[in-house]
């Protein structure tokens, strides 16, 4: 699975669709959609509700690269609301905070808040 060409694809259909179990799980319905520009910036996951949005990109790497939060801050700049933590979900173990946002290995995606 490592080298396949749809390996990107496949990480983020299922990490989606864990923030959808996630939220019916709680009896609520995910307000979930993207974000891309003109220019090919995109974000692609954004959870939102009256008050704040969170946009949440997703790699399928195993190694961070700093380079990924380029989209999220973009976004950040752009955005009519408030902008919660955002967050890069990506292939890799560790979990940590950098620059204003968070980077959450796939094995902590539901743990996270």
């Amino acid at each position: 699975m490592a080298l396949h060409p749809l390996r990107g694809a496949l990480f983020e259909t299922w990490v989606v669709s864990e923030y959808i179990k996630q939220a019916r799980n709680h009896g609520e319905t995910p307000n979930l959609s993207f974000w891309r520009d003109s220019a090919g910036n995109e974000v692609n996951l954004l959870e939102e509700n009256a008050l704040i949005m969170r946009p949440v990109d997703i790699k399928s790497g195993a190694t961070f690269a700093a380079d990924w939060a380029h989209s999220l801050k973009r976004f950040a700049t752009l955005a009519q609301k408030d902008v919660e933590q955002p967050r890069i979900i990506y292939g890799g173990d560790v979990s940590f905070e950098r620059e204003g946002y968070s980077v959450v290995g796939w094995r902590d995606l539901m743990r996270a808040p």
